[in-house]
């Protein structure tokens, strides 16, 4: 007779986040906690043990409604969380003999976003772009202008900077001005008279060009 010692399934979930290479996006990554600027693309792993296990089960849900889950059966999982909050991420793994729960908590940030009024495109590797800063940013448009109305730059992608050329020359010192409207991940709070609304921003100002 043939002795059957059972093996424990085990799995050790371990979300990495996709970070973004726009370095002016603020919390794009964290070394402690799965949480960050969104859009939060999360990588999740199920490092599970042993490799006999026939069956994953994924249940992503935000804390608040934790009954209105969405349910995935990959091994591994990419998932994009969309909108600021609180979400639990439980992996099962199943094999033959036995069943292994664990989960993991993500967050993802409410949004912020920022104007500089200055910057010196002059090549010295400072300064030389005009970027926003942000977080948490879904939707985004921009427009700079000179003093005479004239478009010199416009964007929807809060990442990507005007580097002071209009055309293929260099524009002149001086005072142009921007018009940004941007919608956040988050809505607006409790407080506030468009409370559950989506968080808009309107900025408006004037940039100094300087080289």
């Amino acid at each position: 007779m043939t002795d059957y010692s059972a093996i424990a399934v085990k799995c050790y979930p371990k979300g990495t986040i996709v970070e973004r290479e726009y370095e002016n996006e603020k919390d794009r990554s964290s070394d402690t906690e799965v949480e960050g600027s969104g859009p939060l693309v999360v990588e999740f792993e199920s490092r599970a043990n042993p490799l006999d296990i026939m069956y994953y089960e994924w249940f992503v849900c935000n804390v608040e409604t934790p009954n209105n889950y969405q349910r995935y059966n990959d091994e591994d999982l990419r998932y994009t969380f969309e909108k600021t909050g609180e979400y639990k991420v439980k992996l099962v793994a199943t094999s033959n003999t036995c069943e292994y729960t664990d989960s993991l908590n993500v967050r993802v940030l409410e949004s912020y976003i920022e104007a500089p009024n200055v910057f010196t495109p002059n090549g010295d590797g400072i300064n030389d772009e005009w970027r926003v800063a942000y977080k948490s940013i879904e939707r985004y448009q921009c427009i700079i202008q000179n003093r005479w109305g004239r478009t010199v730059f416009k964007s929807t992608d809060p990442g990507k900077g005007w580097n002071g050329m209009i055309g293929t020359r260099p524009a002149a010192e001086g005072t142009y001005y921007y018009v940004i409207i941007a919608y956040g991940t988050d809505k607006f709070p409790a407080t506030h008279k468009k409370a559950g609304q989506q968080m808009k921003y309107k900025l408006s100002g004037d940039i100094n060009l300087l080289r």
